[in-house]
């Protein structure tokens, strides 16, 4: 299944998240999504989110099911929000693309910095040692 971007709206601060990814891992992921019942993409299966509550969402799966483990995309993103530093081999989009994100990721982070410091203590309760 190709990814769509004609639904993005990263310009209003606001990314996909699938509201099945607390029973199935990644789904944003293209080849597992292929490999998943198609109906997992569908519009009503999608919410829009801004990052801090996309991380949010993955804190409660992972309370939810403590086998399962955070993106590791998004804590790169999060953690490219607060350093300024991104792996450049883990990009998953083209590096051009990416550096316009950030900016949109950086102004949640930025402007909500009380919010991320909750959210850093809570998901240091359930991250692996």
């Amino acid at each position: 299944m190709a990814k769509t971007t004609s639904i993005r709206r990263i310009e209003e601060g606001l990314i996909i998240h699938h509201i099945a990814e607390d029973k199935f891992y990644d789904l944003s992921n293209k080849y597992k999504a292929d490999i998943m019942p198609k109906e997992l993409q569908y519009p009503d299966q999608l919410v829009y989110c801004d990052m801090l509550e996309h991380f949010l969402l993955h804190i409660l799966i992972c309370e939810k099911n403590p086998l399962r483990k955070m993106p590791k995309h998004l804590l790169m993103d999060l953690n490219w929000c607060l350093t300024g530093n991104y792996n450049q081999t883990e990009l998953h989009n083209s590096p051009a693309t990416y550096q316009q994100d950030l900016t949109y990721y950086i102004r949640c982070v930025t402007d909500n910095k009380d919010v991320l410091l909750e959210l850093l203590q809570r998901f240091k309760k359930i991250a692996p040692k």
